[in-house]
């Protein structure tokens, strides 16, 4: 059963430029006149975790691109495309496995056995979020060896920054994040948008940074499948009784990660935050209709 008085905001994962335009997005809205503030629950994931973190704890947006761009410098020569197609491969590989979660055991293997930067020189960078968890937000991860979700929230007794490490932790691209003895990773390898933990709320934003209704074309097949997998899920979400807004990238965003293919460009950080402030604009009287019903 869904509960129309309950709102939540759902955000995607969608890399640096993806937390940028999310980040982007909900200052607009909120300057627009929509009382994000007052959602029930903020969900993020991958990206979506930090953007989320940022705004539910009221942080300055601009300090959180500052923060990101500092952080993708210092680890810039592993933040390549080619570790992010490799990234790629062995999930199409994993999709051919009996069940979902042997996939994500499959990645998980491969991820404990990449060569990436130090897990003492990844999970810091996110330290500045503290361990306190503001009120409502959730964001997700999945255990290494097990391929098991996990959604973090703040009964889930992990400082904040960790449970947001965790779920930035692209597989062979950063460490798998270390928490009460278990190695977690992104939670996207579960779904890129994880409205499922929705699934009780009658309002629903969701947020994509990757296009969901229009497929990129010649994104390849895991752009394609991550998409089908999040409109059958809002779909879903709508079946169950919830009224759903997608925000999916405008032609803007489209083209600072050129076609919704490059989402780790640092000099696109700020246009990609600017691209997510138009958006709102436009965006911003269908979401308050729906956020005020």
């Amino acid at each position: 059963m869904t509960d129309s008085s309950r709102r939540a905001v759902v955000l995607s994962g969608g890399g640096l430029l993806g937390a940028a335009w999310q980040a982007g997005l909900l200052r607009g809205l909120t300057e627009a006149g929509v009382d994000l503030a007052g959602a029930d629950t903020v969900i993020g994931t991958s990206a979506g975790s930090l953007s989320g973190a940022s705004f539910t704890m009221g942080g300055d947006p601009q300090e959180l691109l500052r923060i990101l761009d500092q952080a993708v410098a210092s680890v810039e020569s592993f933040v390549t495309p080619e570790r992010f197609g490799r990234m790629f491969e062995i999930m199409a590989q994993a999709a051919a496995e009996d069940s979902p979660e042997a996939g994500r055991r499959r990645i998980g293997q491969a991820a404990l056995e990449a060569e990436t930067i130090a897990e003492a020189d990844f999970g810091p960078k996110f330290s500045f979020l503290g361990e306190k968890w503001p009120d409502g937000f959730v964001c997700t991860a999945v255990e290494a060896t097990s391929g098991a979700f996990q959604a973090w929230a703040s009964g889930s007794n992990v400082p904040l920054f960790r449970a947001v490490a965790s779920s930035c932790a692209a597989p062979l691209v950063f460490p798998a994040v270390d928490i009460d003895g278990r190695r977690y990773l992104d939670g996207g390898l579960n779904s890129n948008l994880n409205s499922e933990l929705a699934r009780e709320f009658g309002r629903i934003l969701a947020v994509s940074c990757l296009p969901v209704t229009t497929p990129v074309p010649d994104a390849g097949p895991m752009a394609d499948s991550m998409a089908a997998q999040v409109a059958a899920e809002l779909e879903e979400r709508r079946a169950a009784g919830s009224q759903v807004e997608l925000i999916e990238p405008g032609p803007e965003f489209l083209d600072v990660t050129d076609g919704g293919r490059n989402y780790m460009v640092r000099a696109n950080v700020q246009p990609a935050f600017e691209a997510g402030l138009r958006q709102a604009l436009g965006a911003a009287q269908r979401v308050s209709e729906m956020w005020t019903a």
